[in-house]
C-alpha cells in the first residue's frame, strides 16, 4: 500500500503559509514622540499591549516601544 503524503501539521508549517496581514492588528493605536516612558508604560498597561508604534508630530511612523525597552529604560 503506498504511502499518503501528510499534510504539515507543525507550527513552523502553518507559520509558513500565514501572511502577516492575517495575524497584524489592524489599525494599531499609537504613542507620540513626546510622551514620557512612565506615559507610554501606563498606555501600554492600560490596553493590554505589548508594544505600539511611536509616531511624530505629523503622525508619521518613527519606531516602536515594546514593553521590553520600557523595562529597559527602568533598568538603567
Amino acid at each position: 500500500m503506498p504511502s499518503l503524503p501528510l499534510a504539515p501539521s507543525t507550527r513552523a508549517a502553518r507559520l509558513e503559509a500565514l501572511a502577516v496581514r492575517e495575524v497584524m492588528t489592524p489599525n494599531p493605536v499609537s504613542v507620540r514622540h513626546g510622551v514620557t516612558v512612565r506615559e507610554a508604560a501606563a498606555f501600554l498597561a492600560e490596553r493590554g499591549i505589548g508594544a505600539t508604534p511611536v509616531v511624530n508630530d505629523a503622525g508619521r511612523a518613527v519606531g516602536v516601544l515594546s514593553r521590553s525597552d520600557v523595562l529597559l529604560a527602568a533598568a538603567a
